[in-house]
C-alpha cells in the first residue's frame, strides 16, 4: 500500500512575506515508521504555506496513493475543509482517514462539518489503527472492525469503533522515521536543531489544555504520561546526529522531561557521554528542584521552558487550574539563573474573566521572573476542554472564531482591541517594569504607578497603538527573515550575542534561543 500523508503546517494568520521551512512531526513520524516496518510505502505532501487553488490535489495525484491520511489541528480545520472539497471531486474513490489533535478532540464536529470528504475519522494515538486500516485496505476490505476509527457509513451515519489503550511500552515502537520529511530543510535543522520526544503525555489537567481532554478518550487513562527507557531515548538521538550532522543542538519538545527524577538522572549520565550537545526542555515549576536545575546545566542545557500563563492568582489557580503560588514560579526561575540556564515563560492573555489590570499582574510577574524570552498567546478555547465550557458558561464564547484576528472571546470587560493591545505590548512592558524595579523607589514607584493608569485605562487609542506595534513587529520580523534565509549561521550567532552568553557557550557556541516553540507552533 502506499499511503500518502498530507500536513498542513502554516500559521494561521499567514504572511506571505515571512520565510518558512516547515516543522516536523514526531507523530507523523511515528506512524510511518510503524507502516514501514509492516511493509508499506509512505510519503508526505507538505503544506508548509496555505494552498493555492489546485495545489493540493495536484500533490496528492503525483503520490498515486492508495490512502491519504491527513493530520489536522483546530486553528487550520476550516482551511482544510475548503482544500478537501476539489480534493474529494478529482478523486473521488480515494479512501481518506484524519487524525490528530482536532479530531481526537472533536471527532462528532469532522464527522459533521467534514460529511463526505472524509471516510475514516482517527480517535487518539494512531499507530495500531493505521497499520490495520492500511493492511486491511491492501487485502481489499473496509476498516468496519478497527478500534480507534469512526467510519463513514451510507446515509451519512458514522460507525464509532471503540478507542484501543495507550500504548504503554514506547520501546515497542520503530524510532520515528525522519526520512519521511525533507529533514535537512525543515526550519529547526536550518538552525542546526533536532526537535525530538522521548515521552507522551502529561501528568497535570490545566483547564484550558488538551491534555486532560486527550487523557480521557484513552480506557487505560492512568497511563497517560509514558517514557522511552533512557537507552532508547540515546539510541534515538544517536539515530538522528548520527544521519545528519549538521545538529549542533537538540530541541526536547517533551511535555516536562525532568519528571521522573530517576529516569531522568540516568538519561542524564547517559546523554553526557553518548551526545554531549547543548539542549532545551520543558519544566513545570510545580515539580521543579534546584538540585536537578543544577544537574540538566552540567549536562548541556542551556534554556527551560515554564507555563507562567498569567500573574492573577484567581485566574492561575481557580480558572486555569494549575495550582502554583506565585513563590514556586519565582524560586524555579531564579534556580534557573543561579545555574546559568537561560528561560523562557508562556503566558496568555484574554482569559474568561480576565481585564487589563489582570494582565498586568502578568505583567510585573515576569518583570520579576526576568525571563530570557517570553511568549504571550490569546487565548483560544480548545473543543471540550473544561475551560472551554467556563467560557460556554459565562457567555463569553464568540459565535464563530476569527483565526486571522485572534477573535475567540467577546468580554465587556476585555474588549477585543484591549486584548490585541496587551498581546502587542507585553515584551515591552515586562522590559519597562523590570527596569522601574531597578530604579530608586523614589523615583521607581511613582513611574510605575503612572504607567499602571495608562495601561488600565480603556479610553487611550488602542487601534493607533496596535498599528505603531505591528509596524515595528514587521520590521523586525523581516529583518530576522532575511538574516535567518540568508545566513542560519550568522543568524545564530546573533541571537547568542543578543540574549548574553550563557554557561554552554564556554562548550558549544550560542544556543539557538529564538527557535519557534511547540506552542507558537500550534496557535
Amino acid at each position: 500500500m502506499r499511503i500518502t500523508f498530507l500536513y498542513p503546517d502554516f500559521p494561521t494568520r499567514w504572511d506571505p512575506h515571512e520565510s518558512t521551512y516547515g516543522y516536523y512531526s514526531e507523530g507523523l513520524a511515528s506512524i510511518s515508521a510503524v507502516l514501514k516496518q509492516a511493509g508499506h510505502h509512505t510519503q508526505l505532501v507538505h503544506l508548509i504555506h496555505p494552498p493555492v487553488a489546485g495545489e493540493v490535489t495536484s500533490a496528492v495525484r503525483a503520490t498515486e496513493p492508495d490512502l491519504l491520511a491527513i493530520t489536522c489541528r483546530t486553528t487550520i480545520f476550516p482551511v482544510l475543509l475548503e482544500v478537501m472539497r476539489p480534493l474529494r471531486k478529482a478523486l473521488p474513490n480515494l479512501p481518506v482517514v484524519i487524525g490528530g489533535y482536532h479530531p481526537t478532540l472533536d471527532p462528532r464536529e469532522v464527522a459533521e462539518e467534514g460529511a463526505g470528504l472524509f471516510d475514516y475519522i482517527c480517535v487518539g494515538e494512531g499507530e495500531g489503527a493505521m497499520e490495520e486500516l492500511a493492511s486491511a485496505l491492501g487485502r481489499g476490505r473496509g476498516g468496519e472492525d478497527i478500534d480507534n476509527l469512526w467510519v463513514a457509513q451510507r446515509g451519512g451515519e458514522w460507525r464509532r469503533n471503540p478507542v484501543r489503550p495507550l500504548i504503554e511500552e514506547l520501546d515497542g515502537l520503530p524510532l520515528p522515521d525522519t526520512e519521511l520529511f525533507d529533514y535537512s530543510s525543515l526550519y529547526d535543522l536550518r538552525m542546526n536543531t533536532a526537535p525530538v520526544m522521548v515521552s507522551r503525555g502529561c501528568p497535570f489537567r490545566c483547564t484550558y489544555c488538551c491534555n486532560h481532554q486527550l487523557r480521557q478518550v484513552y480506557p487505560n487513562q492512568g497511563k497517560y504520561v509514558r517514557f522511552r527507557s533512557p537507552g532508547r531515548a540515546i539510541q534515538y538521538l544517536r539515530n538522528i546526529t548520527d544521519r545528519y550532522p549538521q545538529v549542533r543542538y537538540i530541541n526536547f519538545m517533551d511535555n516536562i522531561l525532568p519528571l521522573r527524577p530517576r529516569w531522568m538522572r540516568e538519561f542524564v549520565v547517559m546523554y553526557a557521554r553518548d551526545i554531549a550537545l547543548p539542549f532545551v526542555c520543558r519544566y513545570h515549576a510545580k515539580v521543579s528542584d534546584p538540585q536537578m536545575i543544577y544537574e540538566l546545566a552540567e549536562a548541556g542545557c542551556y534554556q527551560i521552558h515554564f507555563g507562567v500563563e498569567t500573574g492573577n492568582d484567581f485566574l492561575r489557580n481557580e480558572i486555569l487550574d494549575r495550582r502554583v503560588e506565585k513563590e514556586t514560579i519565582i524560586e524555579a526561575f531564579d534556580a534557573c539563573h543561579r545555574a546559568g540556564i537561560a528561560t523562557l515563560s508562556y503566558n496568555m492573555v484574554g482569559l474568561p474573566h480576565e481585564n487589563k489590570a489582570k494582565f498586568l499582574e502578568t505583567v510585573k510577574l515576569n518583570a520579576r521572573l526576568n525571563p530570557g524570552r517570553k511568549i504571550l498567546s490569546v487565548f483560544f478555547p480548545y473543543p471540550n476542554t473544561r475551560l472551554k465550557v467556563i467560557t460556554e458558561e459565562s457567555g463569553f464564547l464568540a459565535d464563530r472564531f476569527d483565526f486571522e484576528h485572534e477573535l475567540y472571546l467577546i468580554q465587556p470587560q476585555f474588549q477585543h482591541r484591549e486584548v490585541i493591545f496587551c498581546q502587542r505590548y507585553f515584551p515591552f512592558l515586562v522590559k519597562w517594569y523590570n527596569l522601574l524595579c531597578r530604579l530608586p523607589n523614589l523615583l521607581g514607584s511613582p513611574l510605575s504607578r503612572l504607567t499602571d493608569k495608562f495601561v488600565v485605562n480603556r479610553n487611550i487609542p488602542h487601534g493607533a497603538l496596535i498599528a505603531i506595534a505591528n509596524g515595528a513587529q514587521w520590521t523586525v520580523a523581516r529583518t530576522k527573515g532575511l538574516v535567518a534565509r540568508l545566513s542560519p549561521r550568522l543568524y545564530t550567532w546573533l541571537r547568542g550575542r543578543f540574549i548574553g552568553k550563557r554557561r554552554v557557550e564556554e562548550r558549544a557556541g550560542s544556543g539557538p534561543e529564538d527557535l519557534p516553540t511547540a506552542e507558537e507552533r500550534t496557535i
